[in-house]
């Protein structure tokens, strides 16, 4: 767990996710994000990649997905919703900052889109994969549901 970016993500967005009725959930012994938020059906998650300078932000359902550990993923890229995300690019100056500071104001509207396009980004994330769509399909489980995620909860 990357403690430095959740620090900072917490900071920028659990006050205003927390007033939404979001709750923030941690999970020990699977391969998830560094942060995870949940309201209802909802989950917003993000990762930060140092090395590599990649940072993951998704919002959308969770469900598993099979690895040699388990595994849970978001369907939905977070610059589905916010498109100004985009024209970031990586390696730049504050990019991790400049990525959160945009996510962080255009949060409702992101999530105003979820309400009412879920299943259009669902689709268009799923079968972004192109070449490896057939394995990526094959290896997508099940939404997640309570109970599944009980054994992996602290």
């Amino acid at each position: 767990m990357n403690s430095d970016y959740v620090q900072i993500f917490d900071a920028i967005f659990k006050p205003t996710l927390i007033g939404l009725g979001f709750k923030k959930v941690l999970l020990k012994g699977c391969m998830t994000y560094d942060v995870l938020y949940k309201k209802g059906d909802l989950w917003i998650g993000s990762s930060w990649d140092f090395r590599d300078q990649y940072l993951e932000f998704s919002l959308g359902h969770m469900y598993s997905f099979k690895d040699v550990i388990p595994r849970f993923i978001i369907l939905g890229d977070y610059s589905d919703y916010c498109v100004l995300l985009n024209d970031l690019q990586p390696y730049t100056s504050n990019y991790r900052a400049k990525y959160l500071e945009l996510a962080f104001d255009n949060l409702m509207e992101s999530l105003a889109i979820y309400e009412n396009d879920y299943s259009g980004i669902k689709d268009k994330y799923i079968n972004s994969r192109r070449k490896y769509n057939p394995e990526y399909k094959h290896l997508l489980g099940k939404p997640v549901t309570s109970k599944v995620l009980a054994a992996f909860e602290t």
